[in-house]
């Protein structure tokens, strides 16, 4: 009976061992738990951010495509810029948009032209004025240089056809969402960058 009884006596000493081995495992693992949550969740805002950033530039040079040497042409492709971005994303953090030509394959720049949002610039054609939040831009590559012939512009492109074509490059800061921010381990965000180039088909 006393060998029982002291066996009985042990049982509460090992259950609470086997409490205490668990609390511990607990808070060593929930940590980085967390953590990769936190990650999985800003990754999305991310990856949701690059892909606003690659639409609004596909649709602004969509825009520049068909604008052609209009004198409202860069205040139209900054404008498709502003509405093309949209919640989680925010236009705020765009910080550059770079208008350039390039040759057909799209892999080497023959001239640019880059704004930077803040400010204020502001497009004239006849009575209609069109303003959009960009600073005045740095680079050659005017409204007035770029083709307005649908089969080509001789002089501005290069191969066959003399064909013009427009790209839109677009420089957005994202911030850290979550609290990923407050580790000190990522910095406080990303710089996304992404560029889309059309051949240029004006809309005479």
């Amino acid at each position: 009976m006393s060998m029982s009884h002291r066996r009985r006596g042990n049982l509460p000493d090992r259950h609470g061992r086997e409490t205490g081995q668990g609390l511990v495992e607990f808070a060593l693992v929930f940590p980085l738990f967390i953590m990769l949550t936190l990650f999985i969740i800003e990754f999305a805002f991310v990856f949701s951010a690059l892909l606003g950033v690659n639409y609004a530039s596909r649709n602004s040079a969509l825009a520049a495509a068909e604008a052609g040497d209009d004198p409202l042409a860069d205040c139209v492709i900054l404008q498709q810029v502003e509405d093309s971005i949209g919640a989680p994303g925010n236009k705020a953090n765009v910080q550059t948009v770079t208008i350039y030509r390039t040759d057909q394959s799209g892999s080497t720049r023959l001239a640019t032209l880059t704004y930077t949002r803040g400010g204020t610039t502001t497009c004239d054609k006849g009575t209609t004025t069109l303003s959009v939040p960009y600073s005045s831009p740095t680079g050659t590559y005017t409204s007035d240089q770029r083709c307005n012939v649908l089969n080509g512009c001789p002089g501005l492109g290069s191969g066959r056809g003399q064909i013009d074509t427009i790209g839109v490059e677009i420089t957005y800061r994202h911030t850290w969402v979550t609290p990923i921010r407050n580790f000190g381990l990522a910095g406080t965000g990303a710089t996304l960058t992404q560029s889309n180039a059309m051949r240029m088909e004006p809309i005479l």
